[in-house]
């Protein structure tokens, strides 16, 4: 009996850290209106509009998806946070997790992404629902690990998919964001923390050309100082990979462009040493993808997911998106943050 209260008591206690601890996009809240458009910002703030299909309307055949002119020496990236389960909220401006899983299948769908990294994911069992409403991926996360105090085995806070007729897994696994990084549950730096925070990595190879890149996510804590120790941690475990091979990582680092951590993994531990590059400060152009009039503010300094690169490869980003897109009739996001999205060369 005793062992039955705790563990109610833990799974109460987590889920309700974590809804507090969810980061918010509210200060880009939806708008009403019917127009699709794409507003394209380049490095003056140009903008320009093109014709984008209505995310609640049946698509034509070849509107369902985004036509790019990819290439062995191109990639597609997304970061997507999806915001966990528990934390719908009709009357704060969410559907539940059943109707934002459909959504999620409609952004992968229209970006067609190679590589993914979603966060927030609370359970196993919701990787798998979200692989159900897309088509030619697999998913990598935490598996089969010792079971924690509720009985968790699975734990896809961050999760990877991949497009499987493109890639194989060379090597997989997970790190915790933690002072002891290997060992499974453990919490982050700040004495008390609620969350278990993760990297899932994979090696993985292009089938066409046999070239091999690390791909990662993560989900940094909210609570600092947990970001700025988490950021020191990725470059000490990416910078022996990076020697080798291509890196890219992407995730919800809960750190603005003008954080200690952002500085740390763009800049280098004190300045120095292996640190990577932002597809958003490289990209030819950035861009919001949306279906919303006026269009939806938003402003890139705030930003606190990203996609980052590094290692042996001499990167370029033609484009850079987020995507502001809203669903159902009263126009709600799918999730409190909004997918961002890069096309690489490298």
């Amino acid at each position: 009996m005793r062992t039955i209260h705790f563990t109610a008591l833990f799974v109460i206690m987590f889920l309700a850290a974590t809804a507090a601890g969810c980061s918010s996009s509210d200060d880009n809240p939806a708008s009403d209106g019917d127009a699709d458009t794409l507003i394209d910002g380049d490095s003056d703030g140009e903008q320009a509009e093109i014709d984008l299909p209505d995310a609640d309307a049946e698509p034509d055949a070849e509107d369902e998806a985004v036509e790019y002119p990819w290439s062995d020496d191109t990639l597609v990236a997304m970061a997507f946070n999806v915001m966990c389960s528990f934390c719908s909220n009709t009357d704060g401006g969410n559907e539940n997790w059943e109707q934002r899983v459909q959504h999620f299948g409609d952004i992968i769908a229209r970006f067609e992404p190679d590589l993914i990294g979603l966060q927030e994911l609370t359970y196993g069992t919701e990787a798998q629902e979200i692989l159900d409403v897309t088509s030619g991926y697999q998913a990598l996360f935490g598996k089969d690990l010792p079971a924690n105090e509720v009985g968790w085995t699975d734990y896809p806070d961050a999760t990877i998919l991949y497009r499987e007729e493109r890639f194989t897994v060379v090597e997989s696994g997970v790190y915790w964001n933690s002072e002891t990084p290997d060992e499974a549950w453990a919490g982050g730096w700040q004495s008390g923390s609620a969350f278990w925070r993760i990297v899932a990595w994979a090696r993985l190879k292009q089938i066409s050309d046999g070239r091999e890149f690390y791909f990662a996510t993560t989900h940094f804590d909210n609570n600092p100082p947990n970001q700025d120790h988490s950021a020191v941690l990725a470059l000490e475990r990416f910078a022996p990979w990076a020697e080798e091979h291509p890196v890219i990582f992407v995730g919800d680092y809960n750190s603005k462009p003008d954080s200690t951590a952002y500085a740390t993994l763009t800049q280098g531990v004190d300045d120095q040493g292996f640190h990577f590059i932002d597809t958003f400060e490289i990209a030819e152009t950035w861009s919001s993808t949306h279906n919303q009039s006026p269009a939806p503010d938003y402003d890139p300094s705030r930003r606190i997911d990203h996609i980052f690169l590094g290692g042996s490869a001499e990167w370029g980003c033609p484009w850079w998106t987020v995507d502001q897109t809203v669903y159902g009739d009263d126009d709600f996001y799918p999730s409190d943050h909004f997918p961002i999205v890069s096309e690489i060369t490298w």
